[in-house]
């Protein structure tokens, strides 16, 4: 019988994703069998294919060299480079590079580059913010640091936003996303799963023995990083968006993709141990339940599914996760008793009091911890006398940078969390295009758990946050910048 909706552009299109797909799932397998037979070769090998697959791509097709670009940078390639092998930095170049060739595609095809300008008014009041701050910081050298790894993090900003150009490319960014996760993830997933930790696999899977609970100790995950904590947060902002394209994605090659990314996302913030992890993931559940209102029986019915799963936790991991409640007021046991929990109050009540000394433009960028023994010999509750993190970001912010960079930084926030939400209503109106809804709104959730994780630690890797930062304003950008692809409504 003749097929009289045959559409060979559309046909042609999904082989194509299927394709790409299959490549994808291949590529990654050989990349981590390689890193784990020869952790060396197999580093070599990734950056090889990450460094010709950027060039080649931005001068072929310039969306592809965003997947690319996002993969590298989440991994952390670049710094693995260097502090593994010794090598120079491949990141900046590599940004530099990729931005050059699309900005000559761009101008040659007499493509417009838009979309930047909107997203650089929060960055650029948040770094004026940063700038006063440092110019009356007591040690210039540690604002200064801030100041230097801020360039390049608002390159990666630009970059991301100005490569996205159509709708399609938004599914490209998620994928480079996803499998930076799968990448990590897996290799967390091998070392614990198989107690293999003879090797880091070249920096990508670092551990560190710490305390579990009471006095007891145990190895735990790293990834890229190196702190199992800052580790789960960044792979907290996986979990959502891999979920969604499980659960969405009509491609089968890149469901198993979104499949395979979710497992081991999930699996490696459980593995981290992180009490804090734990607190984010429950609370983007139930960020989920209300945005998208659940009714209360399929929340129920999701505990008891999940509560199947208990024996099969890592040993101490329940123990663990049962002295969450000790570290919070009015439940009992003060905070000091808990070994993991000391000098966190002393840590608390430092920033408190920094930000209270100095309310308007704070002690400087990256100063806390130059200061923080001084207000913990006033306390006297921290016997470590070792410079020390606020590990609350907010308190961070608001010690460092005083109110002004509080405000400055709060409002950059607000436009995440409003750009997502404009995209996911634009998207979620047009038939077409309402996939493309289900994928801001997993950005969001994301995001929502990133920012909840950061009430327990501060801001050492600010990369992060800033691709979340450029995540939301690409997306957005599409609805914003183009409402002539949607034929069904008007975009504000």
């Amino acid at each position: 019988m003749l097929n009289l909706n045959y559409n060979p552009k559309e046909v042609i299109s999904q082989k194509r994703e299927g394709f790409l797909g299959l490549l994808l799932l291949s590529l990654l397998a050989v990349l981590l069998i390689g890193l784990f037979l020869s952790p060396t070769i197999g580093f070599y090998g990734l950056l090889a294919v990450t460094v010709i697959a950027g060039i080649a791509t931005a001068l072929l097709s310039h969306n592809l060299s965003l997947f690319i670009l996002i993969f590298m940078i989440y991994i952390r390639i670049s710094d693995i480079a260097i502090s593994e092998f010794g090598l120079p930095s491949i990141l900046q170049p590599m940004i530099v590079a990729i931005m050059g060739i699309v900005i000559v595609r761009f101008i040659a095809t007499g493509q417009k580059i838009q979309g930047w300008s909107k997203a650089m008014f929060p960055i650029g009041i948040y770094m004026l913010s940063i700038l006063l701050s440092s110019f009356f910081a007591d040690d210039f050298d540690r604002a200064k640091e801030v100041v230097l790894d801020f360039i390049p993090n608002i390159l990666i900003v630009l970059s991301i936003i100005i490569i996205v150009q159509k709708e399609s490319d938004i599914p490209i960014m998620i994928y480079g996303l996803l499998s930076a996760g799968i990448l990590l993830g897996t290799i967390s997933v091998i070392q614990v799963g198989f107690n293999f930790y003879s090797h880091n696999f070249a920096g990508f899977g670092m551990i560190q023995e710490m305390n579990i609970v009471d006095e007891i100790d145990s190895m735990r995950i790293g990834g890229s990083i190196g702190d199992p904590n800052i580790y789960a947060q960044v792979m907290l902002f996986i979990i959502p968006i891999a979920f969604e394209r499980m659960i969405n994605e009509k491609n089968l090659f890149l469901k198993l993709v979104a499949i395979w990314s979710f497992v081991a996302t999930f699996l490696t913030v459980v593995f981290t141990y992180s009490r804090g992890a734990f607190i984010a993931l429950a609370l983007m559940v139930l960020f989920v339940i209300i945005y998208k209102k659940i009714p209360i029986k399929y929340l129920i019915l999701g505990i008891l599914i999940l509560s199947l799963f208990i024996p099969f936790l890592p040993s101490n991991y329940v123990d663990r996760i049962l002295t969450i409640p000790q570290s919070l007021p009015f439940f009992g046991n003060s905070v000091k008793d808990e070994v993991s929990y000391s000098g966190r109050w002393s840590e608390m009540v430092s920033a408190v009091m920094m930000f209270l000394d100095h309310p308007l433009i704070g002690v400087g960028v990256n100063n806390y911890k130059y200061h923080y023994l001084d207000y913990a010999r006033r306390i006297g509750t921290d016997l470590r006398g070792t410079e020390r993190n606020p590990h609350i970001l907010y308190l961070q912010v608001l010690a460092e940078q005083g109110i002004i960079g509080f405000f400055a930084f709060m409002f950059i926030i607000y436009m995440m969390f409003r750009e997502l939400l404009m995209a996911a209503k634009a998207f979620n109106k047009s038939e077409k295009y309402k996939k493309y809804g289900g994928i801001a709104e997993s950005v969001m959730v994301g995001m929502f758990g990133w920012l909840t994780a950061a009430l327990f630690l501060h801001l050492a890797y600010p990369r992060y946050f800033w691709i979340i930062y450029a995540f939301a304003f690409a997306i957005n950008k599409i609805p914003s910048l183009y409402p002539y692809i949607f034929s069904d409504l008007e975009v504000e």
